[in-house]
Order: C-alpha cells, then structure tokens, then sequence
C-alpha cells in the first residue's frame, strides 16, 4: 500500500495505455477498443442490450442496470428499472448480493413507488439479448419490440415498446476511465419507442398510448469514484427524438468530459445529428432554467 506525507492511503497509480492503443476517458473508438469488449465496429449486437457484466458480477464494485420509461398521452409518467444491485452502484456492493426491481408512477402530481430487492437466485439475464428478470418484474425483446411485463409491490405493468427510432451506441458504449482496468458503460437500445398496454397501480387500471424509453448502464467502479457528475435529456417531439449526455469523470481517473448530442428524423429515418467528443460540439455551463 502506498501512503501519502501524512501517512494515509494513496490511490494506486493509473496503468494508462503506453502503446496508444485504446481510447481512455472517452466513448471507445479503435478496434482494440471494440475487441477488448468483443464487439463489432459495423454493427449494433443485441449483446449490447445483455448482461454485460455477468462474467465478473461476484465483484463488489460492478453494478448493471436496465432502465425504462414513459411519458403517456395524458400526462403520467412511468419509470422503472431492474438491476443486479440495490444501490445502482452509486457505492460498492456490501453484504450479501441482492437485485432489485422498482416502478414508479406520477400522475396528476401524485407520485407512487414501489421498490422490491430478492436473493440473486431471483434475478437472470441473458448474454445475447435483452432477456431480464428480477423477481417479478421482467424485460424481453429486440430492438424491434420489447416487452415490460410483472409487477412490483402492488404495481403492475404489461407494455409492449415498438421502436421509432435505432438504437444508439457512442462508440463501443464503454468509457476507459484512466486505465484500461476500469470502466462504466451505456447503452441506448429505445431512444425512442411506441407504448402501448396497462399498468395497474393499487388496484386501478390505467391505460397507456405515449411514448417510451429504454437504456442500459453498466460498470466494474462505483459511479461517485469513476463521475463527479453528469447531465442527460432525452426530448422528443414531432418527428425528432434528441439525446444529450455530458458524463464528467472523476479527477483521480484523469477527468475529461463524456458527451453525446444525437439528433433523429423519424419520418426519414435518418440520424441528422452524431456527437461524441469535445472535437464535435462545445459545452457551456450556466444556470439551469
């Protein structure tokens, strides 16, 4: 261990990358990055939208989550996600491994959650695709069609996505932080989908026709070692479906900004907008309004 002048506990120096062959603190861009993660630089795999981590989950700092929403027609907002995890490793796991499921709904400015975590016997994942349970809640398609189905608590949902955009990965959707020993990871596989179905919250049904949500995250660091932040949006409207994200890594993993500005015209079917570094866009920060 090495330990600073006053005597405490010193970060371990950061390996880097002395050959030049990888991409550090910013969307995985060569081929070593797109092989070191087993992924094709042509096209999107529905891997992508799979267990990610399953090879090394036993370690307590990895943490994969696959989260959802949707903005319906008249004003409610569902959300929800199931995890590997309970805290969304915002801090290394602790204690015996459990999963988690949560769905939350607002609407007409009454917000009702439920949350429930399970022994990770309860929890599996496909390697391929998005095939996900955790408890009873559970996640299933391509990014053609994907099915939200269970329930959680006394909150029941039965959606079915229909996408109208592609799904949109920033370079290999790995960031390298510092060194190649450490990662996080996203993964948009709905930008933007058509929602149709039910959810039943306590009893009462309420129908969905809006617009949904779907994307991925993943890493092998807790979020508030490996970001000191970040920003993200996701409006759509008329016939565009726009994401902004601006990742902020952390100073002792070499700092720099991770960002994505993507723009797409659903009537053509075309990306109009792909930013991915600070060579494509430039950021300002001011106050929020």
């Amino acid at each position: 261990m090495v330990k600073d002048k006053m005597g405490a506990a010193a970060a371990p120096a950061l390996k880097g990358d002395p050959a030049g062959k990888y991409t550090l603190n910013g969307w995985g861009q060569t081929e070593a990055d797109f092989a070191f993660f087993d992924l094709a630089q042509d096209k999107v795999e529905l891997k992508s939208d799979g267990w990610r981590t399953e090879k090394i989950a036993d370690n307590p700092n990895v943490y994969e989550w696959w989260y959802f929403d949707i903005h319906n027609h008249d004003g409610t907002i569902v959300t929800g996600f199931l995890s590997t995890v309970t805290t969304l490793g915002r801090v290394p796991r602790f204690g015996t491994p459990q999963a988690m499921s949560r769905l939350d709904v607002n609407r007409n400015n009454m917000q009702s959650n439920a949350v429930e975590t399970f022994p990770m016997d309860q929890f599996s994942s496909a390697g391929n695709s998005c095939d996900v349970r955790s408890g009873g809640l559970t996640m299933r398609g391509d990014f053609t069609e994907l099915q939200i189905r269970g329930k959680v608590r006394d909150h029941e949902i039965d959606v079915v996505f229909r996408q109208t955009a592609t799904p949109l990965r920033a370079g290999n959707g790995y960031v390298f932080l510092g060194s190649t020993d450490i990662f996080q990871g996203w993964f948009n596989a709905f930008p933007s989908a058509k929602a149709t179905g039910h959810v039943i919250i306590g009893g009462e049904t309420i129908e969905i026709d809006g617009v949904g949500y779907h994307d991925h995250n993943y890493g092998n660091v807790p979020i508030a070692e490996g970001y000191r932040g970040w920003f993200w949006a996701r409006p759509s409207f008329d016939r565009y479906t726009t994401i902004a994200l601006e990742c902020q890594n952390g100073e002792r993993v070499g700092g720099g900004s991770v960002p994505v500005l993507w723009v797409y015209d659903k009537e053509t079917k075309k990306e109009l907008v792909r930013a991915t570094t600070l060579d494509d866009m430039t950021i300002t920060f001011g106050s929020m309004v």
